[in-house]
């Protein structure tokens, strides 16, 4: 292929053949793509697309709690389990049936803080960095628009189901991109090291064969895939949110009322809190953020508890249960009937 087209080879996913190449002298990314498109010996080809935060797009930003660092190890503030989110899902009376034990959830995201004392001893040692291509998965101390993201995903799913493992999987940058061939890498990669949920809460407009792949390998492994619907406040689907075997997540308030910034539409699964989270933040802080990011890991947590509860479970099968429990929000939310999924989670109830 590479001398039919003047193409190298950059990288490779282990035990696949999809790799990333440089493209030939004078061509675009996507005159290469279509040209190895007609290429028989070519299953797909895309240009290796940018993927984002939602939060990016949004220009959302965490609010450092002012208390400052949490030293203790399992010291967390009292709300950290009080906040509405946990209230209003039941996730405390949940705990009483199922703790998320013998489950891995993975965090495709930024990287996580292994030291946090939300996280501490939480963490599977197999996590690997995408970006920098090494097996520390830490968030690099850098800051930017998307610094701690990966931390506070970490931090929902761990409130939620307090005896999983968390497989950090670092796979975008402080700044909120990432790429296609990074997010296909760490999907496979979570997959294979036993990963039963996946929280992807990033997106982008163009649609990847690449990691289409990927999901299609995640769920043929009965994998549970839970995607953010975005922050553009638009019935437009991004990718990957708009594929068919995913858990498309919307973001609503502590009354049930659709989030002014969440994307909504058919497409969309269920509903979850996703205004004024309050969560881990890198340098053993707590903070509060908002966005469809951290009601994902809201659903990915709650299907950690059920997959505990129930390991033989099918992905499709978890993700109807988390449907049909879910408190019908259309009522409140009159503009958006049929757009914000079948309602907002009730983790009890699904677990009952």
């Amino acid at each position: 292929i590479n001398r039919r087209h003047g193409t190298s080879v950059i990288a490779q996913i282990p035990a696949t053949s999809i790799y990333l190449l440089a493209v030939s002298p004078g061509q675009t990314e996507d005159e290469e793509a279509a040209e190895l498109e007609g290429d028989l010996e070519v299953s797909y080809s895309d240009p290796n697309f940018l993927l984002t935060t939602p939060e990016t797009d949004q220009g959302s930003v965490a609010f450092l709690d002012p208390s400052g660092p949490v030293f203790l190890r399992g010291n967390s503030p009292s709300r950290y389990y009080t906040q509405a989110a946990y209230v209003r899902t039941n996730a405390h009376q949940a705990q009483s049936i199922s703790t998320g034990r013998n489950v891995i959830v993975a965090v495709v995201d930024t990287g996580i803080s292994p030291s946090h004392p939300a996280l501490s001893g939480r963490i599977s040692p197999l996590g690997f960095d995408f970006v920098d291509n090494d097996p520390d998965p830490t968030e690099p101390a850098t800051g930017g628009p998307s610094f701690g993201h990966g931390t506070f995903i970490a931090g929902i799913i761990a409130l939620l189901a307090p005896d999983s493992t968390l497989l950090p999987l670092r796979a975008m940058d402080a700044t909120g991109r990432g790429n296609a061939f990074a997010i296909t890498a760490a999907i496979r990669f979570a997959v294979n090291s036993g990963a039963r949920v996946i929280n992807l809460s990033l997106g982008m407009e163009d649609e990847s064969d690449a990691i289409d792949d990927a999901i299609d390998y995640a769920v043929q492994n009965n994998v549970v895939v839970v995607v953010s619907a975005g922050n553009r406040n638009r019935r437009q689907p991004q990718f990957p949110a708009n594929e068919s075997s995913v858990a498309a997540i919307a973001a609503v308030d502590d009354f049930d009322v659709k989030a002014n910034f969440s994307n909504h539409g058919s497409y969309v699964s269920v509903s979850a809190p996703g205004v004024d989270l309050y969560s881990a933040f890198p340098g053993d802080r707590f903070a509060a953020w908002s966005g469809t990011s951290f009601a994902a890991p809201l659903v990915a947590g709650q299907a950690a508890l059920l997959l505990s509860l129930e390991p033989t479970l099918r992905f499709d099968a978890a993700i109807r249960k988390i449907q049909d429990t879910s408190v019908n929000i259309d009522g409140l939310n009159p503009n958006f009937q049929g757009q914000l999924g079948r309602g907002r989670i009730d983790i009890r109830a699904s677990l009952n």
